[in-house]
């Protein structure tokens, strides 16, 4: 009796031991499917955040994008007017002072990574930093090249804020 008892211990703890072995093998995998999960969230978490940095430094970056552009109209006012003949000293002492602005102008753009396109005739023309205002035929110049430039474009750091304005040959 004494040996049956000792073999129904035995046997309880072994089914025990079983029990045991397979609830561990569960929690093992819940564990596993758990931590998977988290290291997943995780990980969408680093990429939503590297994303957001990303385009929070774009939007600071390219802020003043607005801005610049309407400042080019000034700009090229200013140009124009550096344009002039003076032929006496008051016209003389003002296109020094357009001159001045000007150039005073052009290096506030350089400080804020603004750089001038101005393409030179017989250049191929780039869709991406030209604009077409006109098609002409031009002879001994072949086709998509540019044979006139109206206005200057420029570029906020490698992206187009305007475009040149050119006349394209056929």
């Amino acid at each position: 009796m004494q040996d049956e008892c000792v073999n129904e211990e035995a046997l309880n703890y072994e089914n025990e031991i079983i029990n045991l072995k397979a609830e561990l093998e569960n929690k093992t995998k819940e564990f596993d499917a758990l931590k998977d999960s988290f290291l997943r969230a995780n990980a969408d978490f680093e990429n939503i955040k590297k994303r957001l940095e990303k385009e929070k430094l774009s939007a600071v970056e390219f802020a003043q994008e607005g801005f610049l552009k309407e400042l080019l109209p000034v700009l090229d006012a200013l140009e124009n007017a550096s344009n002039f003949e003076a032929d006496d000293e008051f016209s003389k002492k003002l296109l020094e002072g357009i001159s001045l602005t000007l150039d005073l102008f052009k290096n506030m753009l350089k400080k804020h990574s603004i750089v001038e396109i101005n393409p030179n005739i017989g250049d191929e023309f780039n869709p991406e930093i030209h604009e077409a205002m006109m098609f002409s035929e031009v002879e001994g110049m072949p086709s998509q090249q540019i044979a006139a430039v109206f206005a200057k474009g420029y570029l906020l750091k490698d992206r187009t804020i305007r475009a040149c304005k050119v006349s394209v040959s056929k």
